[in-house]
């Protein structure tokens, strides 16, 4: 086993084609002994996380709904009501959420809390509400 398949990387806050790509440049550099290569690719892939992170950070309604920190049951059921982003969550209303099978008070209250984590649609409404989130 590889030095590169022994530690996991920062490498899988990437995309995931983009963190197999890495991966794989990595291993090669290390069978090949290539040290300053891999310092070098993973250089770079600590600067393109340390960007994307700098964007989130500036703009939360571009994260997806994987990114949030919810259990996978209802990130899945999210990703099923057609929601991808943080922005997509945002436009629909509770009661829209909550009409959805698999989705209650309590379900919505981990969603809501998640995004008030993330400093977003910190506004106490009803279940009932029409109103978007926000």
């Amino acid at each position: 086993m590889s030095a590169a398949q022994r530690r996991p990387s920062e490498c899988c806050r990437l995309p995931s084609e983009q963190s197999e790509q890495i991966g794989r440049m990595v291993a090669l550099a290390v069978e090949a002994r290539n040290w300053d290569r891999c310092k070098s690719i993973m250089r770079r892939a600590r600067e393109e996380i340390e960007q994307r992170e700098a964007l989130r950070a500036a703009n939360p309604l571009i994260l997806t709904v994987a990114e949030l920190e919810l259990p996978m049951r209802i990130v899945v059921e999210l990703q099923d009501m057609g929601v991808a982003t943080v922005r997509d969550l945002l436009d629909m209303s509770q009661a829209e959420i909550v009409a959805h099978r698999g989705f209650g008070p309590g379900t919505l209250q981990q969603v809501l809390l998640s995004l008030e984590k993330l400093g977003i649609g910190g506004k106490k409404t009803t279940l009932t509400d029409p109103s978007p989130i926000r």
